[in-house]
């Protein structure tokens, strides 16, 4: 059972206006209630999120169609659909996260309240992850500076980088030869 929650605006394009909003807000919400909420209070201060659950959307069939093993964390329906955060079995979502950097994708690891955290996200075990799967998310988030076209380009450069680091994770390791 969850005492708390803990939200932060700058990640939301909202600031301030937004922290304050969901702090008079939380006190009288459910957890369930949050998604729907949190999309009045977005709408009420103008973010477009819309944009950003349509591209989050747009990835997620994308994904399933790229890359069938891909694995939604969270639940498919109620969740904010800006933000994408799957797993990709065999893969360690850091190595993920520098090839698709080196690529000019900007992503994060596990959940936003693990950023700092060198260990896995709590909030990703807490769902039922094992540190395994947790170590192997990676989450994509979209708002109004996104378009159809980075959600095209992860859709390409995406599954070459999973096949590689696969590759690189399956070779045997070799020893250094020792000199005589």
């Amino acid at each position: 059972m969850c005492a708390g929650i803990s939200l932060s605006g700058s990640g939301l394009i909202g600031g301030s206006r937004l922290a304050a909003l969901l702090a008079e807000t939380l006190g009288k919400t459910s957890i369930e209630e949050l998604p729907v909420r949190f999309a009045a209070i977005a709408t009420e201060l103008g973010i477009g999120l819309e944009s950003g659950a349509r591209l989050g959307a747009v990835l997620r069939a994308g994904l399933a169609q790229a890359v069938p093993d891909a694995r939604l964390n969270g639940d498919a329906e109620r969740r904010v659909g800006s933000i994408v955060n799957v797993r990709f079995p065999g893969v360690d979502g850091e190595a993920v996260l520098h090839e698709l950097d080196l690529a000019g994708i900007t992503v994060s690891t596990g959940s936003a309240c693990s950023a700092a955290s060198l260990g896995p996200s709590s909030v990703l075990l807490a769902m039922g992850l094992t540190p395994e799967e947790a170590h192997a998310s990676v989450r994509f988030s979209f708002g109004e500076g996104n378009d159809e076209t980075q959600v095209s380009r992860i859709l390409q450069v995406l599954p070459p980088i999973l096949a590689r680091l696969r590759a690189l994770a399956s070779e045997p390791e070799r020893s250094i030869p020792r000199s005589a």
